[in-house]
């Protein structure tokens, strides 16, 4: 589709490269800005109002970047500066413009994500830590872990990070991990097995997602709590 778009810019009107050439500069530039201002406030803490959301939304997170991520992030934005200078100060003809102004505000955008906000970004959306509390919870010996209402991306983070062995419902798991939008409530015991509940977890940035895991338990191999003994007085010393 790219390659068809190159070869169909001829066809073009100049009405329409200059409409996508100025709402290009307009939307990358604005957009930037914002996302230079939004990285200033995380880092600063000013102004306060805008930095307490942005920690609002990442609860518990400890700032960490690196002085090349910065330099990176200023070299593609002082690009995008002089490119938006040679748009405005030359006007120039070439019907390629367009095509030029909008790769290079894409790649601004992708640069400044992956440079300046990427912490962020891999603190809010991985389940690294999640999984490896899950699997730290696991007992030592277990055949495998169903997983309910767990969807693809969170069964790889979960195997890749955490080291989980899954299986299926035919597989005679003796761990359920449950991702809980909602209170479901406790799993339904069977015969004289019991599901017990032996960790909760879930992401920082995330309020809405509940992570479960429960064990299987013979009830029948678990000892009866001893009754307790009746406490006898002791005699009274004068």
């Amino acid at each position: 589709m790219a390659v068809l778009a190159a070869f169909g810019l001829p066809t073009l009107t100049r009405a329409a490269i200059n409409a996508i050439d100025w709402f290009a500069l307009l939307f990358f530039t604005i957009f930037g800005g914002f996302v230079w201002f939004m990285w200033i406030a995380r880092t600063t803490g000013q102004p306060p109002r805008i930095a307490a959301n942005i920690y609002r939304l990442l609860p518990g997170f400890q700032q960490d970047f690196t002085v090349s991520a910065i330099i990176y992030a200023l070299l593609v934005t002082a690009a995008w500066i002089l490119i938006v200078r040679w748009r405005l100060s030359r006007a120039p003809k070439q019907i390629w413009r367009p095509v030029v102004i909008s790769a290079a505000g894409t790649t601004l955008m992708w640069v400044l994500a992956m440079t300046l906000w990427m912490p962020s970004i891999n603190y809010g959306k991985t389940y690294r830590d999640v999984a490896q509390a899950a699997s730290m919870a696991l007992p030592t010996a277990y055949n495998c872990v169903q997983p309910i209402r767990m969807g693809d991306a969170q069964l790889a983070s979960f195997a890749y990070f955490g080291h989980i062995r899954f299986g299926g419902p035919n597989d005679s798991c003796d761990v359920l991990l449950r991702h809980d939008p909602v209170d479901y409530g406790e799993p339904t015991s069977i015969s004289h097995f019991e599901w017990r509940l032996i960790w909760e977890g879930r992401r920082p940035s995330d309020r809405d997602e509940r992570f479960r895991m429960y064990r299987l338990v013979d009830m029948s191999r678990v000892a009866p709590p001893r009754p307790s003994l009746p406490g006898r007085r002791l005699p009274s010393h004068p």
